[in-house]
C-alpha cells in the first residue's frame, strides 16, 4: 500500500488533452492512457521533499510562449489501497476509476481512494455512454455504471479456448473500441454497451494503406473529431486514425509508439514513447517534446507526465519546460518500471496515477 505524503511540485511543461476527452477517459490511460515506463532513475526518496526549488514556477512562466497564468502547480501524494502500478484513468464527471496491474480503484473526488468489494482485476479501464469499461485476462470485461460496483461479463467470444489479451480500450462515435496484440492482424473488437462484443476488421480508406500491418496494437484513445490506435511490433511503429471508428488511415507523421492524444478545440497533442506532436487538424503533425506517457488539457494549458517522475506543461504542446515533479525512490531495480503513467481531470482536479499504485492530485 503506498501511504500518503505532501510534496511541493511545479509543474513542468507538459503536452495537451481535451479536459472534455480526459473526464471520459481513454486508455492511456490511459487512451488512457498509461504506457511502459522507463525504468532506473537517481531520485529524492519517495516520501515528501520539496522539489524544483523556490525559482521553478518564475523560470516556467518566463520562459513559456503566449504567457499567462501561472503553470505552476502544488501536488499531494494520497493513500493508495494498492501496490502495483496504476496505469490507467477514466472519469465520469461524478468517479474517477484508476486501474492497472489487475487492480481497479474508484474515488468521487480523487483524495479518498477504495477498492471494489470484491476486487476487480483490470488492466485497463474507460468510459463513455454513461457506463465504465474494466479489461482484464485473458479477454475478461467489467462493466459498471458507477465505478463502484462492477459486474464481470461473459467471455466476448467463447470460441476462443484462450480468449486474447485486451491491452487497452477507449470510447468514441458511440462505442467501446478495444486493442490486442493477440488478435488477427487487422481486427479490433467494439460494443455499444460494454456488455455484447464484436470483432470487426479495420476499412482503410486507401487500399495501398492494407501493406502498413495493423498488428499487434497496443494503445487507443480518442480526441477531438478522431479515434487512434498504435501498435509497436516487431520493429516498427504504425498508428490510425478514425472519424467513425469503421474507416482508417495512417497517421505517417509519427515516429515512435503514441500512448494518448489530447484535443483543447484548436490543436491536437500526442505523447508517445520517444517523441510526441502538434497538430491542427489531426493528419499533419510537426514532432515535438520528449517521451511522454499521458497528456490532458485543463484551463488552456496542456498537463503531461512521463516516465521519469516528470510533470510537464505547455501551452501549445511544442514548447515543454519541466519544472518540478513528484518524487520517486532514489534507486529503482532494474526490472521495476518507474513514473508516472496517467493524467486526468477530475471536478477540477488535475489527477495522476504512477509507479506501485502511487497517486497525486493538485489542490
Amino acid at each position: 500500500m503506498c501511504t500518503a505524503g505532501t510534496f511541493a511540485a511545479c509543474v513542468c511543461s507538459s503536452s495537451t488533452v481535451d479536459a472534455d476527452s480526459a473526464a471520459g477517459g481513454s486508455s492511456g490511460g490511459g487512451v488512457g492512457s498509461g504506457g511502459t515506463a522507463a525504468s532506473g532513475r537517481d531520485a529524492a526518496p519517495a516520501q515528501g521533499g520539496a522539489l524544483g526549488g523556490p525559482d521553478a514556477a518564475a523560470d516556467l512562466v518566463d520562459s513559456a510562449p503566449d504567457a499567462g497564468p501561472p503553470l505552476a502547480r502544488t501536488f499531494t501524494q494520497r493513500t493508495s489501497p494498492v501496490s502495483k502500478d496504476l496505469e490507467y484513468l477514466a472519469s465520469s464527471g461524478e468517479v474517477v476509476v484508476a486501474a492497472g496491474k489487475a487492480q481497479l480503484i474508484f474515488s468521487d473526488d480523487g483524495v479518498t481512494w477504495s477498492a471494489p468489494n470484491p476486487p476487480v482485476a483490470a488492466n485497463a479501464v474507460a468510459f463513455g455512454g454513461g457506463t465504465f469499461v474494466a479489461l482484464g485476462d485473458p479477454g475478461i470485461i467489467f462493466t459498471s455504471p458507477d465505478g463502484k460496483n462492477w459486474t464481470q461479463q461473459a467471455p466476448f467470444d467463447p470460441t476462443y479456448l484462450a480468449p486474447p489479451d485486451l491491452a487497452a480500450v477507449s470510447y468514441a462515435f458511440g462505442r467501446f473500441i478495444a486493442v490486442s496484440f493477440g488478435l488477427p492482424d487487422g481486427q479490433y473488437v467494439a460494443s455499444s454497451d460494454g456488455v455484447t462484443w464484436k470483432y470487426a476488421t479495420a476499412k482503410f480508406t486507401d487500399t495501398s494503406l492494407a501493406s502498413y500491418a495493423w498488428t499487434n496494437m497496443l494503445r487507443t484513445c480518442a480526441a477531438g473529431d478522431f479515434v487512434f490506435v498504435s501498435s509497436s511490433w516487431p520493429d516498427t511503429d504504425h498508428h490510425f486514425r478514425s472519424k467513425d471508428g469503421i474507416t482508417w488511415d495512417v497517421v505517417a507523421d509519427w515516429t515512435s509508439l503514441t500512448y494518448d492524444v489530447a484535443y483543447d478545440g484548436k490543436t491536437y497533442c500526442s505523447v508517445g514513447s520517444y517523441s510526441g506532436g502538434a497538430s491542427t487538424d489531426g493528419k499533419k503533425w510537426t514532432t515535438s517534446g520528449a517521451g511522454l506517457h499521458s497528456v490532458v488539457t485543463w484551463n488552456g494549458v496542456f498537463f503531461a507526465v512521463g516516465g521519469f517522475g516528470d510533470v510537464r506543461a505547455s501551452r501549445d504542446c511544442q514548447h515543454w519546460e519541466t519544472g518540478a515533479a513528484p518524487t520517486l525512490p532514489e534507486y529503482l531495480p532494474s526490472d521495476l518500471e518507474a513514473g508516472l503513467e496517467a493524467i486526468r481531470v477530475h471536478k477540477d482536479r488535475l489527477i495522476i496515477v504512477g509507479m506501485g499504485g502511487r497517486i497525486y492530485t493538485s489542490p
